[in-house]
């Protein structure tokens, strides 16, 4: 997912039965600096596509739909 055109690393993945965005704690960092509030309009866009956010090196391993099924539901 692109943000101030730096690309950074999502993954899709399956929670009940819809496909849904993944992405990385440096995205949310960025997104929400201070932890609550959007840098701008366009972190506030961003952010409302995302299902959750995961610890960096979670986004590229093979059991990460399993993950966020037990994490986040």
């Amino acid at each position: 997912m692109e943000y101030k055109g730096i690309e950074y690393p999502v993954a899709f993945v399956e929670v009940d039965g819809k496909v849904v965005i993944v992405a990385t704690e440096s995205l949310e960092h960025v997104l929400m600096p201070d932890g609550a509030n959007y840098a701008d309009n366009e972190s506030r866009w961003v952010d409302e596509r995302i299902f959750c956010y995961v610890p960096d090196e979670m986004i590229g391993i093979n059991d990460l739909e399993e993950y966020v099924n037990k994490e986040y539901l």
